[in-house]
């Protein structure tokens, strides 16, 4: 098996490796196509994976980054405005010919590949290689974005903030207005909605499509995937349980500012299905504003929880604070937030560049 992840981030890696290391841990021969700044990430978890017998390895490309403009390595970054996120898409572009080569000696007996990577579709058929498209997502989001697509429900609406529910859906109560369509379906046939287009067409082409979700947490939308939707299914989430050892549990990712370990022991201190995961990926930007709102709100909430949130520069606000001028130029909490957080022993909050610490 040949496994291309994508490298537009951490949400799509993270568990198309724990994906790749759960085929080998079944037996499967298992390849990772990669670069090295991610194979520099992932290096101690393959090698231990090695010495328990897994046949696991990395075969290496590197990005040529530096034809765009870009420092090497950029593609770990876990912020990136659009314009470096278009050119890593350039510069992996210029992999597709040495990738297709290394597939035809070794002709694998399938590719699992990213959805950001609809053109191993095509690359299959032309070798005869089974694709399977990988999602790292769960299918509710599938099936709701396919309702979208199928049905256009916020074309038949006038105002942005009328309600409407989706149609088609197992559930006929997910509402939804204008507003909160994604951008994509708004813009098809330019930028990023023509790709999507093409990731859709990819699907379809593909000989199945494998899923990090599992059937007990959402029957009726897996059954929508299959019957109504056509597809060819494999659940295999979650699959970041892969990962037992406490090492492999905090070494996912990047650094934390707080110590793997100490978060885990503090979830083990609490109740089942008592703690707030919340983060809000790695290339969401948010304004001040919004990052406070959401501060005051987990306060107030008395309900204790994990934020994931990156330092305020990261978010692209550094420009905007720097304009604002005055005292509270550059904050980022509310006063005493953190202080407050700890003292309580009900809340938890630290900054993180780890997109999945909670898991």
């Amino acid at each position: 098996m040949f496994f291309i992840p994508s490298v537009m981030g951490r949400g799509h890696i993270l568990p198309a490796i724990d994906t790749a290391r759960l085929f080998a841990a079944q037996g499967a021969e298992v390849t990772i196509i990669i670069t090295p700044a991610y194979a520099q990430l992932f290096q101690k978890t393959i090698e231990r994976d090695q010495s328990l017998g897994l046949d696991i390895n990395f075969h290496i490309f590197k990005l040529p980054t530096s034809d765009f403009g870009l420092p090497d390595g950029c593609e770990t970054l876990l912020a990136a405005s659009a314009g470096i996120i278009a050119k890593l898409f350039m510069a992996f572009e210029k992999l597709h010919e040495p990738i297709e080569q290394l597939l035809r000696e070794r002709r694998p007996d399938c590719i699992v590949s990213d959805m950001y990577h609809p053109w191993t579709a095509d690359l299959g058929a032309r070798l005869g290689i089974p694709r399977f498209l990988f999602y790292g997502t769960g299918l509710f989001s599938l099936c709701r974005e396919e309702s979208i697509r199928r049905y256009a429900p916020h074309d038949k609406v006038n105002s942005d903030a009328k309600t409407f529910a989706l149609p088609g859906l197992p559930d006929d109560n997910i509402i939804f207005t204008k507003r909160k369509i994604p951008y994509w379906f708004k813009e098809k046939g330019t930028g990023y909605g023509q790709f999507i287009e093409e990731v859709l067409k990819s699907e379809l082409k593909s000989y199945g499509v494998i899923v990090n979700s599992f059937y007990e947490l959402e029957p009726a939308y897996a059954e929508y995937f299959k019957n109504e939707m056509g597809r060819k299914l494999c659940l295999v989430g979650p699959v970041c349980l892969f990962n037992k050892a406490f090492e492999e549990k905090a070494e996912r990712g990047a650094k934390n500012s707080i110590d793997g370990n100490t978060i885990l022991k503090w979830l083990d201190s609490k109740q089942p299905k008592s703690v707030l995961y919340v983060s809000f990926g790695s290339q969401a930007s948010m304004a001040p504003e919004q990052f406070l709102e959401v501060a005051h709100g987990l306060e107030t909430s008395g309900c204790p929880f994990i934020w994931v949130a990156r330092d305020m520069s990261e978010y692209g606000q550094e420009e905007k604070q720097k304009k604002e001028g005055g005292k509270n130029r550059g904050k980022k909490l509310p006063e005493g937030f953190e202080e407050r957080m700890t003292k309580s022993g009900q809340r938890f909050v630290g900054y993180t560049s780890l997109l999945e610490c909670g898991t």
